[in-house]
């Protein structure tokens, strides 16, 4: 194994490159931006990874938009570095700046659209028709594997068909409309959206119910959520039995964080397990098919 070593005149030694990236992972992970970019000013050499770190994941926000546009407008090189984006979107924006900055991101592994109006959300048929294609076009980067939308309304689920790649999909607080067929008005259909991990979120009774049911006029699905090996569901209130009767056998991790009092039990395709009686049950035989059935169960008590 080769070392890189690090010059640093100022300092009168070498530092293992090994050692400046683990420091940086460090420095990410605790998500001290500060203490990245003052050790980008200490050697040329470090500017680079530097960048990439601050600039991996960022959000665009009504409050930061223009400055951000003016950093990536002077230093072009930098969109490069953007793997992951935070939409921010009230419905009611300068149109014209958010565009140019979105059509600029053209590598994203992870996008997040969410609504400045948590309280009530964003509804799609209020934003800006440039917008929305915008943003479908970034729906449509073969690079795209995660998308998370929170506090938005009216999200026509045709728009799944753009995902082709799609890995993970997060969803929360999100209002879908099912009837909307968008471009897709006529054959040949796209087909199916299929991730593998599904997060769901608040206030996504329908949301869910919805993904499992709409169809293309022909009969096929347009989300297919058969294929799903990671599962989380946030509050325990959706009809998780729907789904399991789906993937059930395909689950790796089964993974809930919410409050037993909402929802005192789920249902397997061929069994009702009360959550009390199921701890209790720990080393049973029952216990031990749901293992094999979920090779990796994680349980929050509360």
């Amino acid at each position: 194994m080769v070392t890189t070593l690090l010059p640093t005149s100022a300092m009168g030694y070498n530092v293992p490159f090994d050692d400046i990236n683990v420091i940086l992972d460090d420095l990410t992970y605790k998500s001290d931006w500060e203490s990245v970019r003052s050790l980008s000013q200490t050697c040329k050499v470090l500017v680079d990874p530097c960048q990439k770190c601050l600039f991996n994941m960022i959000a665009v926000h009504q409050t930061t938009i223009s400055q951000l546009y003016s950093v990536l407008a002077n230093h072009p090189s930098l969109v490069s570095y953007v793997l992951h984006l935070h939409y921010y979107t009230d419905g009611e924006c300068d149109t014209c700046t958010h565009i140019l900055l979105l059509q600029s991101f053209f590598q994203l592994q992870s996008l997040h659209i969410t609504s400045d109006r948590s309280d009530k959300g964003t509804d799609w048929n209020l934003m800006p028709e440039e917008l929305q294609e915008q943003l479908i076009q970034l729906l449509r980067l073969p690079s795209l594997e995660s998308l998370s939308l929170t506090c938005i309304l009216s999200w026509p689920v045709s728009l799944f068909a753009n995902c082709n790649n799609l890995c993970q999909l997060q969803v929360g607080a999100l209002g879908l409309d099912a009837t909307n067929p968008m471009t897709f008005t006529s054959p040949p259909f796209p087909p199916a959206c299929q991730p593998k991990m599904l997060s769901i979120g608040t206030s996504t009774f329908y949301s869910l119910d919805h993904l499992l049911t709409v169809k293309w006029p022909d009969g096929n699905s347009v989300i297919d959520l058969s294929l799903i090996t990671v599962l989380h569901d946030h509050l325990i209130h959706v009809p998780i039995e729907k789904l399991a009767a789906i993937c059930g056998t395909q689950l790796e991790i089964f993974y809930f964080a919410g409050r037993l009092t909402l929802f005192s039990y789920i249902q397997f395709p061929t069994k009702l397990l009360d959550f009390d009686h199921f701890r209790l049950l720990a080393h049973s035989n029952m216990f031990k098919a749901l293992c094999m059935m979920i090779r990796n169960a994680h349980w929050n008590d509360f």
